[in-house]
C-alpha cells in the first residue's frame, strides 16, 4: 500500500491459462480495479516480491515466462501511475531452466537506477528508468536472485 487507501497488487488468477493481473485500490482494499492497459502475455505469471516503485507514478514489475528454457522474460513499467495504465513492456534476455525464466527480484534506488535478477543467474542494471538494461557480472557463488533490497539507498539511510 502506498498509503492507508491506495495500493496495488498483482497475482495469478484462479482460472488456469489466464494471465496474471495488475489491480489497484483507492479505498483501503475494499475494492480492487484492473489496471488499464497492462500488457500481460498468456505464458506469464506473477512472481512474489518482483516489483518496486519510487512514487505512485513509477512502478516496475518483473514477470515469469513459464516456457521451458525461455531466453526472455518481461519487466513492465508505468510512469503515469497504476490508475492511468500506461504500462510498457521491456523484454530482458536471460537463461532460464526447465520451469522457464523468472525475473523475480526488482529494485530501484530512484527513477533512473535499478537492478533485476532472475532464477537463472541473470543479473541486470538500468540507469535510464528501465528503458534499457545492461548485464552485470554475478556475485561469485550465486545461481539465483530471490530478492534485491535497496531501501537504505532509496531513503538515504545508507550512505556507503
Amino acid at each position: 500500500m502506498f498509503d492507508a487507501n491506495c495500493g496495488i497488487y498483482y497475482g495469478d488468477p484462479t482460472a488456469a491459462g489466464q494471465p496474471y493481473q495488475l489491480r489497484y485500490t483507492t479505498n483501503g482494499g475494499t475494492n480492487w480495479t484492473l489496471s488499464p492497459g497492462a500488457p500481460i502475455a498468456g505464458n506469464e505469471f506473477g512472481v512474489i516480491n518482483a516489483w518496486d516503485w519510487t512514487d505512485t507514478a513509477r512502478i516496475w514489475i518483473g514477470s515469469a515466462n513459464i516456457t521451458a528454457n525461455a531466453t526472455t522474460a518481461n519487466i513492465y513499467k508505468t510512469t503515469i501511475g497504476y490508475r492511468g495504465g500506461g504500462w510498457s513492456t521491456v523484454s530482458l534476455t536471460g537463461v532460464g531452466g526447465s520451469a522457464g525464466l523468472y525475473y523475480q527480484a526488482v529494485a530501484f534506488t530512484n527513477t533512473s537506477n535499478g537492478m533485476a535478477g532472475s532464477n537463472g543467474s541473470n543479473f541486470r542494471k538500468t540507469t535510464d528508468g528501465g528503458v534499457t538494461w545492461q548485464t552485470v557480472t554475478n556475485p561469485s557463488g550465486l545461481v539465483s536472485f530471490a530478492a534485491i533490497n535497496m531501501v537504505g539507498l532509496k531513503d538515504g539511510s545508507n550512505t556507503n
